[in-house]
């Protein structure tokens, strides 16, 4: 027993020190940790909305075990992706990360906080009939946003900005009739 919370405490001092990402960092900031990086195209859903001005990119980081996507609005991170890698790959495979631990997933949802600030589980009825799989937290500023997909084993953390303008369309989307969403089809 004392073997596994020592695996434990290595892993979360693992992440201390690599998966450092942070809400608001510039990208100069997180290629100067990580590295360049690898820019990936952002794929927006059909019908999904975003505010003239917004200039969105995203880029892939990988360190240690750990995959970390970063969306920047105008070179901004306004959400950060955190996922352990799997252990083994096989070139075009659909393999799935491991799941994040409960201690890894507190640590990296308390590097996106100031020191004063704590989460706070949230609802979001709909949100949670699209993704079932998904625990939300907000926190106690009400200007960050995470969530932990079961599912796909991915923590998301994200700012309130950019929380609106995909929770708002997700919303949207869950709360349209049947009728309206599919017609045509």
């Amino acid at each position: 027993m004392k073997t596994l919370q020592f695996i434990a405490l290595l892993s979360v001092a693992a992440l201390a020190h690599t998966a450092q990402a942070r809400l608001l960092e510039t990208i100069q900031q997180c290629d100067t940790r990580y590295g360049a990086g690898q820019d990936v195209p952002l794929e927006l859903g059909s019908g999904f909305k975003v505010e003239e001005g917004k200039k969105w990119t995203a880029k892939i980081y990988s360190t240690r075990g750990l995959t970390v996507q970063i969306v920047f609005e105008n070179d901004t991170a306004v959400l950060v992706r955190y996922s352990n890698e799997p252990p083994l790959k096989v070139a075009n495979s659909n393999t799935q990360p491991v799941n994040l631990t409960a201690g890894e997933i507190a640590h990296l949802r308390k590097l996106n906080l100031k020191e004063e600030i704590s989460w706070q589980a949230h609802k979001d009825r709909s949100l949670e009939a699209l993704v079932p799989s998904m625990t939300f937290w907000i926190s106690s500023d009400k200007l960050s946003y995470a969530a932990y997909d079961r599912e796909s084993r991915q923590l998301f953390i994200c700012s309130a900005g950019f929380w609106e303008i995909v929770a708002g369309n997700l919303r949207e989307q869950a709360e349209s009739s049947p009728a309206v969403r599919f017609e045509g089809l």
